[in-house]
């Protein structure tokens, strides 16, 4: 098993580093491969992708960073686990349970659907089965879900700069290059 986590990382937060560490002890995956979204994204106030990429470095020495989303272009989830699938066999991609509602509105989402597999992180106490069995009943073997109970945002930190929110290795780095308003 091979687990694709992606994201826009910006920051990355106390949350990301517990959700890899839950991954690693929950499925004991052969490879956590921590992609971060190109700045072609279109997501408002997106960090420049080097600085997001550097951090996502910090989060684990156990897991992969790659910089596949780094695209002139954004050519959506399929396309990067078509790519990966060059290199890794047996995908995961990890999704939020918001990301499990909207689903259907992603690129290329029922190829997705049938070509891949996914673990859940259900943030909301959602009946996830239900939704599942309602909007994608032909591909319920395709998901795992796992509860989780963080109450941290990359958003928290940028309106907050709660530095208890990220871990530390990734505050100095924030610090050292001034980011996100925060000065040496």
């Amino acid at each position: 098993m091979n687990i694709v986590y992606g994201g826009s990382f910006n920051p990355p937060t106390k949350a990301h580093k517990l959700i890899i560490e839950k991954l690693f002890l929950v499925f004991k995956p052969d490879n956590i491969i921590v992609v971060p979204v190109g700045d072609n994204y279109g997501k408002k106030d997106l960090l420049a992708y080097e600085h997001r990429l550097e951090m996502a470095k910090l989060l684990d020495d156990r897991i992969i960073v790659s910089d596949l989303e780094n695209n002139d272009k954004y050519l959506g989830t399929y396309n990067l686990l078509n790519k990966l699938k060059e290199y890794y066999d047996d995908l995961y991609y990890v999704i939020g349970s918001d990301n499990l509602i909207n689903l259907d509105k992603w690129i290329d989402y029922k190829k997705l659907l049938n070509d891949f597999k996914f673990v859940v992180f259900n943030r909301y106490n959602l009946d996830l089965q239900d939704i599942i069995l309602e909007k994608y009943p032909e591909y319920k073997d395709h998901f795992l879900v796992i509860q989780i109970d963080y109450d941290i945002s990359s958003s928290k930190f940028r309106e907050t700069l709660d530095k208890s929110l990220i871990p530390d290795d990734v505050y100095d780095y924030i610090v050292k290059n001034e980011l996100y308003g925060v000065k040496k």
